[in-house]
């Protein structure tokens, strides 16, 4: 039987068992150092494990019933454990109804990561029981619990945002059962799906936990997942009146109230749902004799509804007609729909699906009084799709159980408070920059999540520029202005996984072309797409830091524009924003920000050229840089690319290939062409090998790290008789590196002199499957093995097709790779071919991407002409002045050197640039 109370909870239990989550989330957390777990049958039994990380230290197995929560006291299996799992064993039998684990439920302060830890619970958890005498590491699965390990069924943690409803990390409490009873046994074991997950406590038959249920019970929809934000009363006031909070539905918005009824009475009308103030004389209740009540809101326009709060009475205790707040007519059932019709209201129908009428997305039972909930305050709740995107609606309504419930105001997207302690900003002279506290705006989680359209996307005529970035094939400067969120999306520096940075700040920029006044920016580091993303969801990390923020007004700022601190020269410092490391928990530093910027003076915005964000870290990614963002979506679509038809890339669970179109990269005519400086050379310790090399007397194994292109430094496998059936050419380094990036060519230089007569543009066709080890000093008989350890790991291929503009397969190309995210490590690459005619000049390992070319303008007299001449891929351009509003226009005659007559150089002033093409 497959159960799911909550969207990121699967249970699946087998024929005749059941197991049952009543919500309980977090019982018995405690921030204090030495954490305990509460009395129960766990603390009497041994525990066991597949393997342990740290054996006798800070994961392993005994910690798990040692009766304290936290991380350095926990266990973990070890990184290569292809089966783990966890086991507690018991002397006698003994009768379980109730188990619980957590992966880090306390000790925030002591701990030895310095906190609380929310990673390594994402993943299944399978049950098994059994009935043998003393259960051991030795004890094997089987189809009867009396013959060893009998599974009762799992349970799924599934990746998403952690929140007070569900959070993986903390201890959740399950019921089991065999049929209606508890279930008798010697030894529980948990497998994990995979040896990162982590387990601090194993609790067996602990006290049941409490469950938000008891007093407030929220029921998703299909599709539709709801929770409460334990807010109880934000926004109070006891002054009259008492305002409520900004937000979409407030009618000065233009949104308008509709309703079934309204008791009238001179107090409680419909109008009341949005007019802004809180309290029982500002409320709504229906009238006594209606059958069905429901209070609504039309936005009169389509916007994405991602918060919903309300209440009884939260406010204005002194002026109130009643004397004071009322605490009754909140008890019942609150049914949440929304609708995407046009011009809906009282009239539309319920039909189930949002394009056509009214569809319910959630329902929400207040029950009871607690400490925690106060019902008849104001509470808000998050509400999404179920991959966590927020909802499109054109109007929002709820229905009532009851005629007696009363609503004060119906808020949607309220603003949330700014969180203390979250983020400073330090303004320059004469500027002003706010957050008004929003997060995550436009967050949507689907394959090709959009920013909404704004002054900075590159179809709007924006470039993009930055000092370096990372590649992986995904985190590229392009990325930054592309329209679309998400990690696969980003940009990270070329500093992002390691190395020293250099003289120059790392940074990321916007020429917008022209002057535009900029009043808003906003960026985030993952703020969609957890379907496809390469991190497989949301990544967190690579936000924490200071963000540097400078304008400037020349023409076409690039990345090498200098800072001047002024705007007329170059760049100027606006403000700085820090997103700061110990943050309240309410902020979300990962996600999308938006800034508002102004001149302090009058408020105006700031007129700029280009936007340009220094950030304090090189280990900072931006997944989107938005200029005055709008709620419109962009004007034109942005498609998935589409496959390259020219090669096709495959990579096995876990890998990573990726090409970003690089081709002939240090490509030379020369007759000794060399190759950059990378980890593959000889001359760096690297020894090549192969199956075989071809005996005339040029195309050697030791050519592909000789560090030479060319067909005559090129090595292939033997296709005389006797032919190699099987070639392969590989690399050994003699030592662990992080691998990465490959590149390899058939033929990437030396026209001269080479013994062909030139270059060859043939033995290139072919599927080059890729390898990686790290055993020690490998070469050609090393053999393949499920684990690098042993021998040859696949990591994927990469097939060569066809032939078009876009691609010469004959010429260098680099691969960026990557396991999880990051470089491989290994002691050895290995390319193999089907075919022993194909040919490879050169392996390289982690290149140096290759320098830009400079542009560099010279100016001399030549017979009382002025001479211009220039170096790089450029064109020359004339304007009769200069400044942000000079007007630079393309020389017809891009002759190089180009000639300026004695006649045209004293008609007046005349200046000259150079432009990248």
């Amino acid at each position: 039987m497959v159960t799911a109370q909550h969207s990121r909870i699967s249970i699946n239990s087998e024929s005749g068992y059941s197991i049952q989550w009543n919500g309980n989330n977090g019982n018995h957390f405690n921030p204090e150092t030495g954490a305990e777990s509460p009395e129960n049958d766990a603390f009497n039994a041994y525990s066991f494990a597949s393997s342990n990380y740290f054996p006798d230290g800070e994961h392993d197995a005994a910690n798990v019933i040692d009766g304290y929560y936290g991380n350095s006291s926990s266990w973990i299996a070890k990184p290569n454990d292809k089966d783990p799992w966890l086991a507690l064993g018991w002397d006698e039998e003994i009768r379980i109804s109730r188990v619980a684990w957590s992966r880090d439920n306390g000790d925030d302060l002591g701990d030895c990561c310095g906190g609380q830890l929310k990673d390594r619970a994402v993943g299944t958890y399978t049950l098994q029981y059994t009935n043998v005498t003393e259960p051991d590491e030795e004890t094997a699965e089987a189809n009867n619990p009396s013959d060893g390990w009998f599974t009762i069924g799992s349970v799924e943690y599934k990746a998403g945002n952690e929140n007070a409803e569900f959070a993986s990390y903390l201890h959740h409490q399950f019921e089991i059962r065999k049929g209606n009873d508890p279930i008798s046994l010697t030894g529980l074991r948990i497998k994990v799906s995979n040896a990162g997950m982590c387990i601090d406590e194993i609790e067996i038959n602990g006290p049941p936990s409490k469950s938000q249920s008891d007093f407030i019970d929220i029921k998703g929809s299909d599709g539709f997942q709801v929770f409460w934000t334990q807010t109880n009363g934000d926004w109070f006031q006891e002054e009259s009146p008492a305002p409520a909070r900004s937000n979409v539905a407030i009618s000065s918005n233009n949104s308008s109230g509709f309703g079934s009824s309204e008791l009238g009475l001179g107090t409680h009308l419909i109008s009341a749902i949005n007019d802004g103030y809180y309290s029982h004389s500002k409320s709504w209740i229906p009238a006594t004799d209606d059958e069905n009540p429901f209070i609504g809101i039309r936005f009169n326009q389509q916007i994405s509804i991602k918060s919903i709060a309300w209440g009884r009475d939260n406010g204005d205790d002194t002026g109130d007609c009643c004397d004071g707040q009322l605490k009754d007519r909140w008890q019942g059932v609150y049914t949440i729909q929304v609708t995407q019709t046009n011009d809906p209201g009282r009239a539309t129908e319920e039909t189930g699906e949002p394009k056509t009428g009214w569809a319910t997305i959630a329902s929400i039972e207040y029950k009871a009084e607690s400490d925690d909930f106060i019902p008849y305050l104001r509470h808000e709740f998050q509400v999404s799709d179920i991959d966590g995107s927020s909802i499109p609606a054109t109007a929002i309504r709820i229905k009532v159980s009851n005629t007696s419930i009363a609503i004060d105001e119906l808020e949607v997207n309220p603003l949330p408070s700014v969180p203390e302690g979250a983020v400073e900003i330090y303004e320059e002279e004469g500027f002003l920059v706010t957050w008004d506290g929003n997060q995550g705006d436009f967050f949507n989680a689907i394959a090709k999540a959009k920013a909404p359209k704004n002054s900075a996307l590159a179809n709007q005529g924006t470039l993009a520029f930055g000092s370096s970035e990372l590649g992986l094939g995904v985190h590229l400067i392009r990325n930054v202005n592309d329209g679309l969120y998400g990690n696969s999306n980003s940009w990270i520096s070329s500093l992002g996984l390691s190395g020293e940075a250099g003289e120059q700040d790392e940074f990321i920029g916007l020429s917008f072309g022209k002057i535009i006044p900029v009043s808003s920016i906003a960026w985030g580091r993952d703020n969609g797409n957890t379907e496809t993303d390469a991190c497989g969801g949301t990544c967190k990390d690579r936000s924490i830091g200071i963000y540097t923020i400078q304008y400037t007004l020349i023409d076409n700022p690039d990345e090498t524009t200098e800072e001047t601190d002024d705007a007329k020269t170059g760049w100027q410092n606006l403000a700085s924003v820090e997103y700061l490391p110990d943050a309240p928990l309410e902020f979300i530093p990962y996600m999308r920000h938006e800034f508002k910027i102004g001149s302090s003076d009058k408020e105006l915005p700031v007129e700029a050229t280009g936007i340009r964000i220094i950030v304090s870290s090189g280990m900072i990614a931006i997944d989107e840089l938005e200029v005055n963002s709008t709620n419109q979506e962009q004007d034109e679509n942005i498609n998935p690319e589409k496959p390259d038809a020219n090669l096709v890339i495959e990579t096995d669970d876990g890998f990573e290939i990726l090409w970003d179109r690089n081709e002939g990269d240090y490509y030379s005519d020369d007759a000794l062409a060399e190759v950059p400086e990378n980890d593959a050379l000889a001359e760096n310790g690297t020894i090549a090998f192969g199956s075989s090399e071809l005996d005339f007397g040029v195309h050697y194994i030791s050519n592909v790290n000789d560090g030479f292109y060319g067909n005559s430094k090129s090595w292939i496998a033997k296709f005389t008789t006797p032919a190699d059936e099987e070639p392969f050419i590989g690399l050994n380094f003699g030592k662990i590196v992080p691998v990465s990036s490959i590149a390899w060519g058939r033929d990437n230089g030396n026209n001269t002199d080479d013994c062909c007569g030139g270059q060859l543009k043939d033995r290139s066709f072919d599927i080059y499957q890729l390898d990686y080890t790290t055993v020690d000093n490998p070469d050609a008989d090393t053999s393949e093995a499920d684990n690098p350890v042993d021998g040859w790991v696949r990591i994927g291929s990469v097939e060569f097709k066809t032939a078009s503009d876009a691609f010469s397969p004959w010429l260098r190309h680099r691969f960026d790779v990557a396991l999880n995210n990051q470089p491989i490590s290994a002691t050895g690459i290995r390319i193999r071919v089907n075919s022993n005619q194909t040919a490879i000049d050169e392996i390289e390992i982690n290149p140096k991407t290759p320098p830009k070319a400079e542009n560099r303008l010279s100016v001399g007299i030549e017979k009382g002409n002025l001479l211009i001449s220039w170096t790089g891929n450029a064109i020359l351009e004339f304007s009769d002045t200069l400044g942000p509003k000079a007007k630079w226009t393309k020389v017809m005659e891009q002759s190089n050197p180009y000639t300026v007559s004695k006649e045209t150089s004293d008609t007046g002033s005349k200046y000259y640039r150079t432009k990248s093409e």
